[in-house]
């Protein structure tokens, strides 16, 4: 009843001001009632209005802190996942740095042995025994070419493609001409496809058959490349690649994958 009190008043007022007055009637009564109904309605419909207001601001508030709560949960989890891809490298690179030492200590090893072989010099040895002393000589040798390219590997297996491409750019520039270089640059190459450095996967495809022509890998390395000038919309460097697979690697499995590309292409 509170909230209806100064709408009483008014109407209180007016009712006492018309008996004041001494011409009070029973229409004036009426009349003033309609006028407290009236502004009792008013006044409800402006509390519901302010009820509402309310309500849909606190809404409104609500779905701000569960935007907030949304945003925060996000960049948690991104934070956490560079958090990770960045120890995945740190561990790579002290993987790499762990292979050079041991390299290191490979080639100190086998210098010692050839060094301590050497030194022995008997005059006369029975072939067994000979065999035997040299059996022990030979250390195991550790291949830190081999080390470094499988540890790439593993970063491409892992989904750590930045940290692959170090890998294999680090191997190909110690090791240029390994047998595992050719397979290094068609890693490359992918890597760069999937980011979207088309012209950079193609150029580095056409470097296996120019650096390594008898390699096994280069009839994957021409169409690799020409899939890549076929997504640049280069269709006749991509018809070259293709017809010099099926020209020169006719038993390739890759030549019967080349023709059928080539029907294809218009």
């Amino acid at each position: 009843m509170r909230r209806n009190l100064p709408a009483v008043r008014l109407a209180s007022a007016v009712f006492v001001a018309a008996l004041a007055g001494g011409c009070a009637t029973k229409k004036d009564v009426r009349d003033v009632r309609m006028d407290v109904r009236a502004a009792i309605q008013h006044q409800d419909s402006v509390l519901r209005a302010m009820e509402r207001d309310l309500r849909e601001a606190d809404m409104a508030t609500q779905d701000s802190l569960r935007a907030v709560t949304d945003m925060l949960f996000d960049f948690r989890g991104e934070m956490n996942n560079q958090l990770a891809t960045v120890l995945e490298q740190l561990l790579l690179l002290g993987e790499l740095a762990g292979q050079g030492q041991r390299s290191l200590a490979g080639i100190r090893d086998q210098l010692d042995a050839q060094r301590w072989a050497s030194a022995r010099t008997p005059a006369a040895t029975p072939p067994d025994s000979a065999a035997q002393a040299g059996d022990e000589a030979d250390p195991v040798a550790v291949d830190p070419a081999t080390e470094t390219y499988d540890a790439a590997v593993r970063q491409v297996n892992l989904g750590s493609f930045t940290v692959a491409r170090m890998a294999f750019a680090r191997f190909l520039e110690e090791h240029p001409n390994h047998a595992k270089a050719p397979g290094a640059l068609l890693h490359l190459g992918e890597l760069a496809s999937n980011e979207g450095q088309l012209e950079e996967a193609a150029e580095t495809y056409l470097r296996v058959p120019e650096f390594f022509p008898v390699a096994e890998e280069v009839p994957s390395a021409l169409y690799r490349a020409a899939m890549v000038f076929v997504e640049l919309e280069d269709v006749a460097r991509a018809r070259e690649l293709l017809e010099r697979i099926v020209n020169s690697y006719s038993d390739h499995p890759f030549a019967a994958m080349a023709e059928e590309r080539l029907q294809e292409i218009p």
